[in-house]
């Protein structure tokens, strides 16, 4: 036999060899678990799935005495392991993974019987009716779940209420049936995996107690809002809203500041308004006047900044109330009032203000009718502008209702009462506005009416023929007179409207002498009351004189005019209204 031959026989062999330990190979591990395959701690390798199941049971076997506990917090909800049904699957969870590994391929098989590498599963999973654990789960976020809420606080008869908030807080049932199935028996005392909202921080009890003792400082404080951007506007933050914004930086505390700055931005925000001026040719009277003004808006970061920087203020202060200037965001109109009329009527020149609380509702009318005629009204350069011819004729037929008025020393019921306080609004106007005043007479009395707001001896009385309030628009331009007249408020403004030269008005030595006492009162029939019904109109007030010194200046500071005004004020007898007897 040669040697090849030999060699020849020697391949076979071990060819056929290499085939038969392959088929016995194969047969074997289609019966058996592959070397190195292991369920957690326990060594499967080489058995059959029914003696690695058997052998898996007694590792995997929950007792059904065995508790699942949930700890929230200090609160525990325990239960069986039985009423949820846990159990662990062995058999199926072997055969699954014999099925795996009689589905590897041939070569994939070998790297594992020729290798040290393992086939590794954690472990047998745990299973449950998931109807009955979500039901568990149900009944723990029933029981542990709370409502959140922001801290509050507030006075009640300036005691100081503290709620400290609370926090919104659930179960998070996914997390925590996660955490079950991934420990439980291993750690049969699961804490449960919770929902907190963010959005609601309770106060510590250390914030609790420095909020009390911060509010307590600002009882009976306040900030009082001011700007010259709107006119008569007055507003304030009580102590009651300025409280909660002591609690600490927190989704309550911008929840709060947001509130304020509504309130406030609601009464100061308004657009821009373009300026409208329409003239009758005819009656060479203007008919529609809407008066340019900027657009407002608050600045909610500057307002914030400064009213907590205000609240501290007050905290370390003895003051009882400090000013806020609101930051104002200034929108101006497209269009300037002298850009659409040919008049000269750009801006205002002069203001005037009175108030008429406690007037009748007679007067009341009145002066609304009497404002309606004298607005509107255009005195062109050099003319003269008469109070009486404005309003024209005061009776009923013109649409005045019966009024006190002062006649022969008393007041006597007729057409026309508070017609001068129309007049006397126009006054103060022309003396704010330094134009040449011609005639004025001051009242016989004082009447309560125009001292609401003023000292004695800025009033104007009119009345058919002389007694009469004018001047001469001695400027280069129109003037034109608003007057506007608030019947709820019971407040009127004139202005005067024109094209400034630059001069500026001064009243100077002023001064008050010769008073004397009220006489006693007087009462007056008036057949409108019930029978016994009494109603005061006017209020006692002693004799006076006055004076003050009225200089205008021209814009080079040079005295345009000086002129003095005296007043005569005979003393004056409260007056009340009496339902005639039955």
């Amino acid at each position: 036999m040669g040697k090849l031959q030999l060699a020849t026989i020697i391949i076979s062999i071990i060819v056929l060899g290499l085939v038969a330990l392959s088929w016995w190979c194969d047969s074997y591990y289609q019966q058996h678990f592959l070397p190195q395959t292991v369920i957690g701690s326990l060594d499967i390798s080489r058995l059959t799935p029914e003696q690695a199941a058997q052998k898996a049971s007694q590792i995997w076997d929950l007792s059904p005495d065995t508790d699942l506990v949930i700890t929230v917090g200090d609160a525990y909800f325990a239960t069986p392991s039985s009423s949820l049904q846990f159990y662990y699957d062995t058999k199926q969870t072997i055969a699954d993974l014999f099925d795996q590994q009689q589905h590897l391929s041939m070569f994939t098989r070998w790297h594992y019987l020729l290798s040290d590498g393992h086939f590794y599963l954690e472990s047998v999973p745990l299973s449950s009716n998931n109807d009955l654990i979500e039901g568990f789960l149900q009944q723990i976020d029933e029981a542990i779940t709370q409502k959140g809420h922001h801290p509050q606080v507030q006075i009640q008869q300036e005691q100081i209420i503290i709620d400290p908030g609370q926090q919104e807080i659930s179960l998070n049932r996914q997390q925590t049936l996660a955490d079950i199935k991934r420990l439980f028996p291993t750690q049969s005392q699961i804490e449960a995996t919770l929902n907190i909202s963010p959005e609601y921080s309770p106060l510590t009890p250390a914030q609790t107690q420095t909020l009390e003792q911060q509010a307590r400082k600002l009882i009976s404080k306040s900030i009082v809002l001011t700007t010259d951007s709107l006119d008569r506007y007055s507003g304030s933050i009580a102590d009651r809203v300025l409280i909660p914004l002591l609690i600490p930086d927190s989704p309550a505390k911008s929840a709060y500041l947001q509130q304020v700055f509504a309130q406030v931005d609601t009464v100061v925000s308004r657009p821009p308004q373009e300026p409208v001026l329409e003239i009758d040719d005819d009656t060479h009277k203007v008919t529609t006047f809407t008066p340019p003004h900027d657009g407002l808006t608050l600045d909610q970061n500057s307002f914030e900044a400064l009213l907590l920087a205000d609240i501290q203020t007050l905290l370390s202060s003895d003051n009882n109330t400090i000013n806020l200037e609101l930051p104002l965001v200034v929108t101006p109109p497209t269009h300037s009032l002298g850009e659409i009329n040919n008049y000269g009527i750009k801006e205002i020149i002069g203001f005037g203000e009175s108030y008429y609380a406690h007037s009748s509702s007679g007067r009341i009318h009145n002066v609304a009718v009497a404002a309606s005629r004298v607005n509107g009204t255009l005195v062109a350069p050099g003319e003269e502008f008469s109070f009486n011819k404005a309003v024209g004729d005061v009776s009923a037929a013109s649409g005045y209702q019966p009024g006190y008025i002062i006649q022969g020393g008393r007041s006597v019921l007729s057409a026309g009462g508070g017609v001068c306080q129309v007049s006397t609004t126009v006054f103060r106007a022309l003396l704010d506005s330094g134009l040449q005043i011609t005639l004025r007479r001051p009242h016989s009395y004082r009447v309560t009416y125009y001292e609401l707001n003023n000292d004695p001896g800025f009033d104007a009385t009119v009345y058919a023929g002389n007694v009469d309030l004018r001047f001469i628009n001695d400027t280069d331009n129109y003037v034109l007179i608003t007057a506007t007249t608030d019947s709820t408020n019971l407040y009127m403004y004139v202005q005067l409207w024109g094209t400034s030269d630059g001069r500026r008005a001064e009243i100077t030595d002023y001064k008050k002498f010769n008073a004397v006492g009220a006489p006693p009162p007087q009462y007056i029939t008036d057949p409108s009351l019930a029978p016994g019904q009494i109603k005061q109109i006017d209020w006692a007030v002693g004799g006076l004189q006055t004076t003050f010194t009225h200089t205008v200046y021209n814009a080079d500071g040079s005295v345009r005019s000086q002129k003095e005004y005296p007043s005569k004020y005979q003393a004056w007898s409260s007056k009340y209204l009496v339902g005639p007897s039955e």
